[in-house]
């Protein structure tokens, strides 16, 4: 073996030069351990994650888009770059302190920025809109001493599905389960079997806080509540709303103390906060959860949503007894 790869070396013939020597080599190694094992301090850096709502939409709807902008360290002067396609119309909702250029859709905040920022925006498509795939995208950048780091690429949903529905609202059934609601009064039959169109093996579900499980035709399909519909295949369930509904007569649930299931109550997305205020449910909401076969379960104040969905159900938590009201 190379001496010069060998500390014994320095020992052999009791040298106190060697003795020396080998007590540096000691002392060096040690260093080089703990720099090894002492993590690196963490770069400034910027990233972006996008969820959209809904992700299937009719020409002439709106969908809700949510970024999340996390910082880590200390940046200077993030900016959001967001593209829609040519002819949308972007309307914003929060943008979350920083200053919004419609012309550019881009969000900038003009300081050293910390922490996570969330920009909310929603997007309304022209009537007239083809069929078909649209994607929504965008980017993260910063400057951090004197340099600029980015662009990102945000993450997370990046395509809106345009359908074409000849109704007044359409509902996307997967095979399998699904948590649904109506977000208006229907026109004609509002029988479970009807509405969501059940073949055998299909089934209905609906959680009555008072009167426990009901099923298939003991569920009356009205807003306000929410449904699991178990389909043998995936469906397309066209609905048109009661166009006697006016503003006079909104529909309304009583809630239990407690868990109960509910609907969303609009044809567009509402922040939770919002859905609160429509429902006049405010501070009483103490937990919101939503299932889908893609994500699971999702819970409000705990998890990563924070948009009601039209056509979604809920499992809503309430603190006391009381009145939600849905929307004309």
């Amino acid at each position: 073996m190379c001496f010069l790869t060998h500390p014994l070396f320095f020992l052999q013939g009791g040298n106190m030069k060697g003795k020396q020597m080998f007590g540096l080599l000691t002392i060096v190694m040690v260093l080089a351990v703990f720099a090894a094992l002492t993590p690196a301090a963490a770069a400034d850096t910027l990233s972006g994650d996008r969820t959209i709502s809904p992700t299937s939409v009719n020409a002439e709807d709106t969908f809700r888009v949510t970024v999340v902008v996390t910082i880590d360290g200390t940046v200077y002067g993030p900016v959001l770059n967001e593209a829609v396609p040519d002819g949308w119309t972007v309307t914003e909702v929060d943008n979350a302190g920083a200053s919004y250029s419609a012309a550019e859709t881009k969000w900038v905040w003009l300081d050293e920025v910390t922490g996570t920022k969330t920009v909310i925006y929603d997007v309304t498509v022209p009537a007239g809109t083809a069929t078909g795939n649209y994607p929504v995208t965008g980017t993260v950048l910063a400057t951090v001493g004197g340099s600029t780091v980015g662009p990102f690429d945000v993450t997370g949903a990046n395509q809106v599905t345009v359908t074409e529905c000849t109704c007044d609202f359409c509902l996307d059934l997967d095979a399998g389960w699904n948590f649904v609601s109506v977000p208006r009064t229907l026109n004609g039959s509002n029988d479970a079997n009807t509405v969501f169109n059940l073949v055998s093996g299909e089934t209905c579900l609906y959680y009555d806080c008072v009167d426990g499980w009901k099923s298939n035709s003991a569920v009356s399909v009205v807003p306000c509540q929410g449904y699991w519909v178990g389909k043998v295949a995936s469906d397309q369930i066209c609905l048109d709303f009661d166009p006697g509904t006016g503003s006079n007569n909104p529909p309304e649930q009583e809630l239990c103390q407690g868990w109960n299931m509910v609907g969303h109550i609009h044809t567009n997305s509402m922040s939770v906060g919002e859905f609160a205020s429509a429902t006049t449910l405010g501070d009483n909401i103490a937990q919101i959860w939503q299932w889908d076969q893609t994500n699971g379960w999702e819970g409000y104040p705990f998890g990563d949503f924070a948009d009601m969905t039209p056509g979604r159900g809920y499992w809503i938590l309430v603190g006391e007894e009381d009145t939600m009201y849905g929307t004309i």
